[in-house]
């Protein structure tokens, strides 16, 4: 383990100068949508070093690749009384449906195969994977 890292993966300097990046870049995109009608719902930022050692950002920030966003009046009104605690409200099976038939066609459009359900235990899998490197970092 690196000394003076966080589970030997990062330092705390440059963890501290990512988060404050990323929390101050997403607080101001949140403004930037919000004043265009939009909210943001999720996001993925990338972040890695240059030669130096600086903290830079390595992929595309806040497009349609990197986040979703809805509009902010059809969003309000259709959770108008759900404050994201306890049951959220009932997603009708159609939706489901169309959902779940739309991500197997990006499956078999982006692998050029159509999605087969795993015969494997994925968890068991997953954990197995894990394991190994969780024992290194304690």
């Amino acid at each position: 383990m690196i000394e003076g890292s966080f589970l030997g993966l990062v330092r705390p300097r440059i963890r501290d100068e990512v988060q404050e990046a990323a929390l101050f870049m997403f607080g101001r995109a949140q403004e930037v949508a919000e004043s265009n009608g939009l909210i943001i719902m999720d996001t993925k930022m990338e972040f890695g070093l240059d030669s130096n050692g600086k903290v830079m950002v390595i992929d595309e920030l806040f497009t349609p690749d990197s986040s979703r966003f809805v509009r902010a009046d059809s969003y309000r009104q259709r959770m108008t009384g759900y404050s994201g605690e306890g049951d959220a409200p009932p997603i009708p099976e159609a939706l489901a449906r169309e959902t779940a038939l739309r991500y197997l066609l990006a499956y078999g459009m982006i692998t050029g195969t159509p999605f087969e359900i795993p015969t494997i235990n994925v968890r068991e899998r997953v954990e197995a994977n894990l394991a190994g490197y969780l024992d290194t970092v304690h």
